[in-house]
């Protein structure tokens, strides 16, 4: 029951949904809690999948409940409900899990998601995506390619939103970057809108320091790079042909894009890593852990 999809969406989501029906649950939102051992992640989830089969079953909870209850769920509509309006077609670039493709298609009449899903971290991900439209009902709507985005097998200007939801920093490459934003211009119709969204990186607590270090231990083991700010993220789509370019910052008091991760993934790294992991765990202990505003990124593709 806890696929990739539904995992992220679910840890947030169950504290929440217990509340509500009344449902006694001790079980943290985050992800991983300090100090999680790889023999407590076992007994962990299956005490959240216990639950959830309860409020899937007893309570008519549904996997739409359960995203909408999730503070990646929460962001997601909202960007969507000010960027998809109604009847629009949608290309959704770097989907990841689909949660913004899924949030545009309650309002999108054609949502098209790409995302070449390769890696290790992502073995069956894209079973997963596929499986996860069905289950939302979202199938006649949702067309998944399995592509690199900067390279697509579509017409030019041919959606009237695209979008890169907290990806760009999911692209190791500048030249893979650009090329992205680039086919975003080159498939949005005229007068179309292409949306960028990533965390700012401009904490504004000690909880929000957390998690900016997270983001930044991520950058040096390799698996992404530190999120852009307004002005180069703003500068990239100049650089594509954007015009009426808008720069704004959403505080969500949910995490949208969970970032921790156990000490037990990062045992194979060198000390210095293992070490500044274990640092920050302690700062999470003491602080908690809260993501900075969201930078959305918005520009018109005219003639």
């Amino acid at each position: 029951m806890l696929d990739d999809f539904i995992f992220p969406l679910a840890c947030q989501a169950i504290p929440r949904l217990c509340d509500r029906f009344g449902i006694e649950c001790s079980l943290p939102e985050e992800l991983f809690p300090v100090g999680v051992k790889r023999q407590d992640v076992a007994s962990l989830n299956g005490e959240r999948e216990r639950i959830l089969g309860e409020l899937f079953s007893s309570r008519g909870v549904s996997t739409w409940d359960v995203f909408d209850a999730s503070g990646i769920g929460q962001e997601r509509n909202a960007i969507a409900r000010d960027f998809v309006r109604n009847g629009s077609s949608l290309l959704d670039l770097a989907t990841g899990r689909g949660y913004f493709a899924f949030a545009s298609a309650r309002l999108s009449n054609e949502v098209t998601a790409v995302d070449i899903m390769d890696g290790a971290q992502r073995v069956g991900w894209w079973r997963v995506f596929l499986e996860s439209s069905r289950r939302l009902g979202l199938a006649p709507v949702v067309n998944g390619i399995r592509s690199d985005g900067s390279s697509l097998p579509l017409a030019p200007e041919r959606f009237a939103v695209v979008s890169c939801i907290h990806a760009i920093r999911n692209l190791l490459v500048p030249k893979v970057q650009k090329g992205i934003i680039a086919e975003m211009h080159r498939t949005t119709t005229e007068g179309g809108m292409a949306v960028l969204a990533e965390s700012s990186m401009e904490a504004e607590s000690p909880a929000e320091e957390v998690y900016v270090a997270y983001i930044k231990l991520r950058a040096k083991i390799g698996w992404e790079v530190v999120p852009q700010g307004s002005n180069e993220l703003e500068g990239l789509m100049h650089e594509a042909g954007f015009s009426e370019i808008v720069s704004d910052k959403k505080r969500f008091d949910r995490d949208y894009a969970p970032v921790e991760f156990p000490s037990f993934v990062v045992s194979d790294q060198p000390p210095r890593i293992r070490e500044e992991h274990d640092s920050i765990e302690k700062l999470r202990s003491k602080h908690g852990i809260s993501p900075p505003p969201v930078i959305i990124v918005s520009g018109k593709n005219e003639a």
